[in-house]
């Protein structure tokens, strides 16, 4: 497999390390301190990226001890201090996100946590049966459905961040559970952009050809 010696993050689209193309998007939209969390494969990271210097931007690292989920390695972070929304996007998430759009949204919103949601379609192969009382009503033929799906990029207030227990796997359902409980708002921000989660050889095939279109349509 791809990721036999080099973390998924660090596989190479366009000719660079896929999180540097994450890193620079955000750079190029003012954000300028970085921490990346890290477990496969740890040390490869800093190996990679170092301070971040070559890409004008600072970073830091820390490192699981074991794969603490999306969003359990914030639990991790020194927040006693941070007053600004921090901003969390997988490593392995390309997109054109406007940063800046998304962040002002979350503050306007008066949410404690925003969550990126984009719209994605699915064709169903098959004709689908709408069936009550064991009769057919309704038959839709090849039908396709839409949904929103978590885009994996969060925006989450610092005062929230001491509800992410240390040492442990958290997920994003479980977190908004816990803050809903808790009386904390979350929100949405629909994004219509370029968005591609490279989850499998064919998303990294895609993500290649894609980004080096985009690359050559900037130029």
């Amino acid at each position: 497999p791809l990721t036999a010696e080099t973390p998924k993050p660090l596989l190479p689209v366009a000719g660079r390390p896929m999180i540097e193309h994450v890193i620079e998007h955000l750079a190029g939209e003012g954000i300028q301190r970085f921490i990346v969390t890290t477990n496969y494969l740890a040390d490869k990271f800093p190996e990679t990226l170092g301070d971040g210097s070559h890409l004008n931007v600072e970073i830091s690292y820390i490192r699981e001890g074991e794969p603490f989920g999306t969003l359990g390695s914030l639990g991790l972070i020194d927040h006693s201090e941070m007053s600004a929304p921090l901003l969390v996007t997988n490593g392995d998430v390309m997109s054109r996100l406007d940063f800046g759009a998304f962040l002002q949204n979350h503050e306007a919103s008066g949410a404690d946590l925003s969550v990126c949601v984009k719209e994605y379609s699915h064709l169903v192969p098959y004709g689908v049966v709408n069936v009550e009382d064991d009769v057919i009503i309704g038959l839709e033929e090849k039908p396709e459905k839409n949904f929103l799906i978590n885009a994996g990029i969060y925006c989450i207030n610092p005062g929230v961040l001491h509800l992410i227990p240390k040492n442990r796997a958290l997920d994003f359902p479980e977190f908004m559970k816990t803050l809903v409980e808790n009386g904390h708002s979350v929100a949405s921000y629909r994004f219509n952009g370029y968005w591609r989660d490279v989850g499998t050889i064919e998303d990294y095939s895609r993500a290649n050809i894609e980004l080096r279109e985009f690359l050559t349509a900037s130029d």
